[in-house]
């Protein structure tokens, strides 16, 4: 035996990324999480920020009898979070073209991105932040690259706040 194969025959094995994180679904995930808050068989259910249904599907999935509130501000998202209430709701959900918030206006400033529809809301992305959304391999691609980046952040948009 090698002492590669020695070392090794002591050591404990321990589950891979895959293997841990397959363990934690087992134990945790969202369906498990939301059946201990909603109780009922028929619950009322709001979706704020809806996008395009993705967790409208699973609503509707695990509680086939609920009512569903969507609020979705995002114009981007309206046309497939409309196709999905029709595909998986059976006429259960309700679609508001607006955002939800602790004081209402029909005018709030609301920003919008081209990275992807799921990011937006109503704070603008920080450019000087490092944290910033692929803004490190943006400032490699050189000045056009970031020029171009910059133009597809922050649209401002009003939106209704109920």
């Amino acid at each position: 035996m090698s002492a590669k194969e020695q070392s090794g025959a002591n050591m404990q094995e321990y589950p891979t990324n895959e293997e841990r994180t397959a363990q934690y679904h087992e134990q945790f995930n969202r369906e498990k999480t939301l059946r201990l808050l909603l109780t009922e068989a028929c619950p009322v259910i709001f979706d704020v920020g809806a996008n395009v249904g993705t967790t409208l599907r699973e609503f509707t999935e695990w509680w086939p009898e609920a009512s569903i509130h969507c609020f979705e501000p995002q114009e981007e998202c309206w046309d497939e979070l409309e196709g999905n209430a029709l595909k998986y709701s059976g006429g259960q959900v309700t679609l508001n073209h607006c955002a939800v918030g602790s004081i209402k206006t029909d005018r709030a400033v609301f920003y919008t991105h081209n990275i992807s529809r799921g990011i937006s809301g109503f704070h603008k992305i920080n450019l000087e932040s490092n944290d910033s959304i692929k803004l490190k391999e943006v400032r490699e691609s050189g000045e056009q690259g970031l020029a171009q980046y910059e133009e597809g952040l922050n649209q401002e948009r009003p939106v209704e706040v109920i």
